[in-house]
């Protein structure tokens, strides 16, 4: 991790600081987490979540708009957010806008444009603006503006601007699809049950041995691999692709490749979190061209908050979703409406890409995790034994909190997994649930 040596220093005003070297930008948090006896090191954005969507199918706008009159044009600006959060349209396929403004711009301006003091024209048809098709220009979760650009000399007159949820048609009895980490080991009453429909096999224990055992099954077969380090060196991974491809034509049903990489495991990820994260979206890149050169599907696990962790202005989970042709979630939480609610800007996404999302279960004993806050200071000087320290930093501790095991896995939660595994995902891309591990199929 970083080198956060605990050098706790205590100052006149009484204030207590720790000394570390770190490099979270300096409007994020840092997170100091502790579980299951090991430490690491979070940058915590301060906008993560400040987005509000409302838990109704048609939406509709009642506030007044503020009119601004230039030389040529006149805007009518329409504030989307709500107590300073963003207005989050994702759940939402159509805004209707009823009135009379014939001849004008309608535009939106998201966090980004709205920093840039700028907005994005939209085309309408009908009144109508299909918001799925803004995902690949504006960040259509963190919407703050509806500017109508009105023609010099005219006057608009907006009766009602409408958010109407999608009409989407799902699928409800989906099967599972479970992770065996060693297949050599593994019990195959429980593979074989007729609500399992895809197993993803750890390619380096056993996977061949389990293929040639059991030549007859019939489930679609994925080989998993994948390490933190693999962001640093990614061979042996283009080299399970190239196996994988070599069994397939051997008549072996495998379907495609799946690497569950989480480079923010990896020690020293905060001080290098920006130059990983374009590595791991290089590595998925690259597997991804590789895979799909020699006929295998490619699938990335990913946890549901990579929607909210951005490279380029972009979420790294639009990166992988356009790059995959399934995600899997690690959407671990032990209330069901939570997994569904923070899956769901990923499912939304996907769906608009044509692309299919699981969503992960973690069915095993998880540990507590204690969480302590700090915020940078930028006011004390960085000094140790009286000399002036340039490459450090002082953070100031905001506050702690424990997040237990309980929250993230359904661990003798059997009810909970249960009720879950009963709700309706209104998403097309929704394909299904991954069990972790497989043994708690039995449970389900």
């Amino acid at each position: 991790m970083i080198l956060f040596r605990i050098i706790k220093i205590l100052l006149v005003t009484g204030l207590t600081f720790i000394y570390a070297n770190v490099s979270c930008p300096k409007n994020e948090l840092i997170d100091f987490v502790e579980s299951n006896g090991g430490s690491w090191i979070e940058c915590v954005p301060t906008v993560k979540a400040l987005n509000f969507k409302p838990d109704i199918s048609t939406y509709i706008l009642k506030s007044k708009p503020k009119i601004y009159k230039h030389k040529n044009r006149t805007l009518y600006i329409f504030d989307l957010s709500k107590n300073g959060k963003f207005f989050n349209a994702s759940a939402y396929g159509t805004l209707e806008i009823d009135g009379k403004y014939k001849g004008s711009t309608v535009a939106f301006a998201d966090r980004n444009y709205f920093k840039q003091d700028d907005n994005y024209p939209v085309i309408m048809k009908d009144n109508k603006i299909n918001i799925p098709a803004l995902f690949s220009h504006i960040d259509i979760r963190f919407l703050k503006y509806l500017i109508i650009i009105v023609p010099k000399d005219r006057v608009a007159k907006i009766d009602k601007i409408e958010f109407i949820k999608r009409d989407t048609k799902y699928k409800d009895n989906l099967k599972f699809a479970t992770w065996v980490w060693n297949p050599k080991n593994v019990d195959l009453n429980i593979i074989k049950r007729d609500d399992v429909n895809r197993v993803y096999l750890q390619i380096r224990s056993g996977f061949k041995t389990f293929l040639e055992k059991n030549p007859n099954i019939k489930k679609e077969i994925f080989g998993l691999d994948g390490s933190p380090t693999n962001i640093l060196e990614f061979k042996h991974l283009e080299k399970d692709i190239l196996y994988l491809s070599k069994l397939k034509k051997r008549g072996f049903p495998i379907v495609g490749f799946q690497i569950d990489v989480e480079p923010y495991l990896l020690k020293g990820f905060a001080n290098t979190r920006d130059a990983y994260y374009r590595k791991y979206i290089d590595m998925v890149k690259k597997l991804s061209k590789l895979a799909h050169k020699n006929g295998l599907k490619f699938s990335v696990v990913m946890p549901f908050w990579f929607d909210s962790t951005y490279v380029d202005n972009k979420s790294i989970s639009s990166y992988v979703v356009d790059l995959t042709d399934e995600t899997v979630l690690m959407s671990y939480r032990s209330n069901p409406d939570k997994v569904i609610d923070i899956s769901e800007d990923i499912l939304a996404y996907a769906e608009y890409k044509g692309k299919k999302v699981r969503i992960g279960m973690e069915m095993k004993k998880i540990a507590d995790e204690k969480h302590s806050l700090y915020r940078r200071d930028t006011i004390s000087p960085c000094i140790t034994n009286g000399t002036f320290q340039k490459d450090c930093t002082l953070l100031d501790f905001i506050r702690s909190y424990e997040v237990k095991g309980s929250s993230i896995s359904f661990y003798k939660q059997y009810n909970n997994a249960k009720e879950l595994i009963k709700k309706v995902v209104p998403y097309k891309s929704f394909n299904g649930f991954v069990i972790h591990g497989y043994k708690s199929l039995n449970k389900l």
